[in-house]
This record gives structure tokens, C-alpha cells and sequence, in this order.
């Protein structure tokens, strides 16, 4: 069974004033856990542990995540991201650290870094969402990239690099510095 967390500004019985604090009792609670998040702004610097979704309510773009520098989000374990805007200054904005990270109706903002970033031995699946000024990086990293749409990046859209497996569909890339989708070589010894 999912627990479910309630993250709103305003507070309230049973309701998490940042989401930070519902992470932090999913964790303690160790079970799959569900937290909804109100229309804000949160600015935060969010760690996900376990099997964890994370959902805007409300229109698309109404929760926004993240601080004036450094990364929004880093992904260890099962986690699905649905709805929210990430943004990030000077690093990774979005990291995958280990496991798998379903980012779905994602709107990512990287000033100065890399917008998503996939490690080696995880899993990324991006889906309708917007990269904006980063590229995504799947280094070692097994992925799918699907109805996105990637602007401005001040590198390239895409780079599969180190062995990285990625499918990319019906994607669109547009004003890209550089080239749009780049595959360097592959590790010693993979197939």
C-alpha cells in the first residue's frame, strides 16, 4: 500500500509545509509513498530516497522546485516526478543517482549546468516534458526520451556518452549551441 503525503504553503492538519519534511516521514515510514504538492514555490534542494512519486496539483507549472543555486532534485531508488518545474544554477538540476527516475509533464530550468543527468547503472525516462537552457546527459545510463522538447541549450540537447543506452521519439530540439543529439564513444569493453 502507498502512503500519501499532502505538501501545501499554507499548512494545515496532516499537511507538510515543504517537501522536504514529507520526504523525511516517507523515509522514516519506509513504504512507497505518494506526496501531492500544492500549487508554490518551494525552495528547496530535494533528496529522494526509496520508491517515491512526487505530484504537482493544480496546472501544469503551478509548483516550482528548487533554489537560486545548485541542484532541485537527486534520485536514489523507484522515483516517478509528475508535473513539477525544476530549477537549477551551477549543477546538475536534476540528478539520477541510482535506480530509475520517471520525470512526466516535467518542465526542467538549468542555468549553467546540466538540466538532467543520468549516472551510470540507472534508468531516466523523460516524457512530455521541457528541458530549458541544459542539455540531458545519459552517462552509462540505459534511457527514453519521448515528446520532450529541448530550447536553448547552451550545449547540446542530448549527450550519450560512456556505454549509455537511449531511445530518443518524437522529440523536438531548438536553439541548441551546439549539435543536437551527440553519442561519444563507448566504454572499453560494451557491446
Amino acid at each position: 500500500m502507498v502512503a500519501k503525503y499532502v505538501v501545501s504553503p499554507s499548512g494545515g492538519r496532516g499537511v507538510h509545509t515543504d517537501i522536504t519534511s514529507a520526504l523525511v516521514a516517507a523515509v522514516r515510514r519506509g513504504r512507497a509513498a505518494r506526496i501531492e504538492i500544492a500549487p508554490g514555490r518551494y525552495e528547496e534542494a530535494l533528496t529522494v530516497r526509496g520508491e517515491v512519486q512526487l505530484v504537482a496539483v493544480g496546472a501544469p507549472g503551478s509548483v516550482v522546485v528548487g533554489r537560486a543555486r545548485g541542484t532541485a532534485l537527486d534520485a536514489y531508488g523507484t522515483v516517478g516526478v509528475h508535473g513539477l518545474v525544476l530549477t537549477g544554477r551551477d549543477a546538475d538540476t536534476v540528478a539520477c543517482h541510482a535506480g530509475t527516475l520517471t520525470l512526466e509533464g516535467v518542465e526542467v530550468r538549468a542555468y549553467n549546468g546540466v538540466g538532467v543527468h543520468a549516472r551510470p547503472n540507472t534508468s531516466l525516462t523523460l516524457r512530455d516534458s521541457v528541458v530549458l537552457h541544459g542539455r540531458v546527459l545519459f552517462s552509462g545510463a540505459r534511457g527514453l526520451v519521448e515528446r520532450c522538447r529541448f530550447t536553448d541549450a547552451t550545449d547540446n540537447a542530448i549527450a550519450v556518452i560512456e556505454g549509455a543506452d537511449v531511445t530518443v521519439r518524437h522529440s523536438r530540439v531548438e536553439g541548441t549551441a551546439y549539435a543536437s543529439v551527440v553519442r561519444g564513444p563507448r566504454s572499453p569493453g560494451a557491446s
